[in-house]
């Protein structure tokens, strides 16, 4: 979970609030074990964390329409 807004502790399982220099947080994150990253919401944070090599480039794989009009897009790593 990021946010600019929000305070902790957050009440959504296995959530982390990230504070300060969002692209170091989310590299530290990483170095951590565990499952991988999932960003949800946030196209503007995707591309901070490209923009900062904290992510790789990355493909679409699947686009999804819902019934409320928001679209589902999931991306996975592009080859380089």
């Amino acid at each position: 979970m990021a946010s600019t807004t929000l305070t902790g502790p957050l009440e959504w399982e296995n959530s982390t609030l990230l504070e300060g220099d969002v692209p170091q947080a989310v590299a530290e994150l990483k170095q951590q074990d565990g499952a991988d990253l999932l960003v949800i919401g946030s196209s503007e944070l995707v591309r901070t964390l490209v923009r900062h090599g904290v992510l790789r480039p990355l493909r679409l794989i699947e686009l999804q329409p819902t019934t409320t009009g928001a679209v589902l897009a999931t991306y996975g790593m592009a080859s380089v």
